[in-house]
């Protein structure tokens, strides 16, 4: 983590952390912001994130595009939880959290004391981010298990051909239902989501696998090349060729 520039890393999350947790991650800024300005994007997920000039806090589940602090240094260690796994530990709802960061002081004060002091007290990144894996994983000893039924309707809707009409059926509660536990877990309407989550199908294709901008629009289930201008615009504030490359 000694290098300059930008450093982005994921990493698996302790068995411990697994039912909820889907990575664990540490972002360094290490110069300034490109000239469109560094922007993080939507992806469904409800991010426990520590920055050591502000503390723990809570970034919510977005539905465009947010931009973190404008600042040329910092290193955040952050946990990534599954779409639907975070009101669990937080105890709260999460539409209440929709496209806004809160202190997680503001909506549970004794676990942000706790990582506050742990994080303090970390003489390296990685030491840093082991206390912090540590102090959830003691959290969520005595946490409810996500709702299974969330859970398995968020796989569903991460197909490209998927519908919500299915994944209502193939989770045997009704579509009215289903939106219900949605609000109430990932923040937001099952649609929203499968919105989300195509456009990170697509980004995954440009990123991963390399693909030209018609082939990962298809492959990540766009209609055509119009509607995957309308919704990049939408949630990346961006044009589709301006993704290509994207690092966030």
């Amino acid at each position: 983590m000694d290098e300059p520039g930008d450093v982005y890393l994921e990493l698996a999350p302790p068995p411990a952390l697994a039912r909820h947790v889907e990575h664990l991650w540490v972002h360094r800024f290490g110069g300034p912001p490109p000239p469109e300005g560094r922007r993080l994007l939507p992806d469904g997920r409800i991010n426990l994130v520590w920055l050591s000039q502000t503390g723990a806090r809570i970034a919510g589940p977005a539905q465009t595009f947010l931009r973190p602090p404008p600042v040329d240094r910092l290193i955040a260690f952050g946990a990534s939880f599954w779409p639907g796994a975070a009101p669990y530990l937080l105890r709260t709802d999460a539409s209440t959290l929709v496209d806004a960061h809160t202190s997680l002081d503001d909506v549970d004060p004794r676990l942000a004391r706790r990582i506050e002091a742990r994080m303090e007290h970390a003489a390296t990144p990685e030491a840093a981010l082991r206390a912090f894996a540590a102090e959830l994983a003691r959290h969520l000893d005595a946490v409810d298990p996500p709702d299974p039924v969330v859970r398995a309707a968020v796989r569903i809707l991460d197909r490209p051909a998927a519908t919500v009409a299915a994944a209502a059926e193939a989770t045997a509660v009704s579509e009215r239902e289903l939106q219900r536990r949605f609000v109430r877990d990932v923040g937001y309407a099952p649609k929203t989501l499968q919105r989300v989550l195509r456009f990170q199908r697509f980004m995954g294709h440009l990123e991963h696998h390399h693909a030209q901008l018609a082939g990962a629009a298809a492959l990540a289930g766009y209609a055509d090349q119009s509607h995957l201008s309308r919704e990049a615009r939408k949630l990346s504030g961006l044009s589709p060729k301006q993704l290509i490359g994207f690092r966030h």
